[in-house]
């Protein structure tokens, strides 16, 4: 490096080929920043697609349909399982794809900015009804949907979408991210 003169600190030089580096770079991050509640629903809805293939072979049977329905407190009758199974086992193997999981759940949930929708799901997460997501009603929730993600998961989701990074999520926090993953 080249040394000012009159100054023992090292002259910084930057290129132009350097700055537009960085240029790059921070609009790389800042697509990213853009792409993450998004990314964020995907790799929610690929967990829960695992969390109901119990026996991990990367489809949803009809018997695992019908636990998945079972534990969500819903009594689905095998005719309307089948109806179900028939409608979006699309390439007609017997068994749901995550694709196939995919499309059912765009069909039968609500959009994500119906407030109605938002605030029930908020409520069914909020285990202990205190108005705040923590840790521990996070990890309730998901044991319920039969995942049992590690301690440091928990805790990032928690903290990707707390506004105060203090390991509550609140209902604006909540709301504000959900409407977001659009």
């Amino acid at each position: 490096m080249k040394q000012n003169s009159g100054s023992s600190k090292p002259a910084i030089r930057i290129s132009i080929s350097d700055s537009e580096k960085g240029l790059e770079e921070t609009r790389r991050l800042l697509n990213l920043k853009r792409q993450l509640p998004r990314m964020t629903s995907e790799v929610m809805l690929r967990k829960q697609f695992n969390a109901i293939d119990k026996d991990k072979n990367g489809t949803i049977s009809l018997n695992e349909l019908q636990t998945m329905m079972k534990t969500l407190g819903q009594n689905v009758s095998n005719d309307q399982l089948l109806e179900v199974m028939n409608r979006f086992d699309t390439d007609g193997d017997g068994s749901i794809s995550f694709e196939e999981f995919r499309n059912i759940i765009r069909t039968f949930m609500p959009k994500p900015n119906d407030r109605k929708y938002l605030l029930e799901s908020f409520k069914d997460i909020d285990i202990d009804d205190d108005g705040e997501i923590t840790f521990m009603d996070l990890r309730s929730y998901m044991w319920k949907l039969g995942d049992d993600p590690g301690d440091d998961e928990i805790k990032a989701m928690i903290n990707d979408v707390s506004s105060g990074k203090d390991g509550r999520v609140t209902q604006a926090d909540y709301l504000k991210f959900m409407n977001a993953s659009d």
